[in-house]
């Protein structure tokens, strides 16, 4: 049965790397990794990206569930709820919780989907920092993660893990392949 993976969180907290981690440690052949970044927003309105969004990430959802039947594995790097946190942080949109749970009852097959949050202390992301994040100082980091815990709390998606790397040395652990086959179980 195919599974979609729904990887979150701020910048520079190993989505990708994780997710090429899977790929490679359990040897999956048929899958498909899509990444969701900025929208494009140059001359819209508030409502207009609003409604550019909703559209995006209704069909980020119908399309991966379509493809499901094709892929063992579906990797969503980014999606949805980035832009419920980056569009009230950096585009001044007022999203709700709601809005999250309205777009969710999209999802026509909830018991493939498992969405993963992936966190890390100010501090550890301050050093990682490439000049390429949309958070760049500590308030802006701890309110993005902020966001991030209260949409991804909101998710009505049944099958969810944090992986907090500020509480684990997660690619020095052993706990790592528990936490990687916990999220491929669900």
């Amino acid at each position: 049965m195919a599974k979609i993976i729904l990887f979150e969180g701020p910048d520079n907290n190993f989505k990708s790397s994780l997710i090429n981690e899977i790929v490679n440690t359990h040897n999956i052949q048929n899958y498909v990794i899509i990444h969701s970044g900025k929208p494009e927003t140059t001359g819209l309105t508030k409502e207009q990206i609003v409604l550019n969004q909703l559209e995006y990430n209704y069909n980020l959802i119908r399309n991966a569930e379509q493809i499901s039947d094709k892929f063992d594995m579906i990797f969503l790097d980014r999606s949805y709820i980035g832009e419920y946190v980056y569009g009230q942080m950096y585009r001044d949109i007022a999203y709700k919780e709601k809005h999250l749970t309205d777009l969710e009852q999209s999802i026509f097959r909830p018991e493939i989907w498992t969405s993963v949050l992936l966190l890390d202390s100010v501090e550890n992301r301050l050093e990682r920092e490439d000049g390429k994040s949309l958070s760049t100082s500590e308030h802006t980091m701890q309110y993005e993660t902020m966001l991030f815990k209260k949409f991804f709390s909101a998710s009505t998606i049944q099958n969810k893990h944090i992986i907090d790397w500020s509480q684990t040395d997660y690619f020095n652990d052993e706990n790592h392949k528990n936490i990687i086959n916990n999220i491929l179980k669900d």
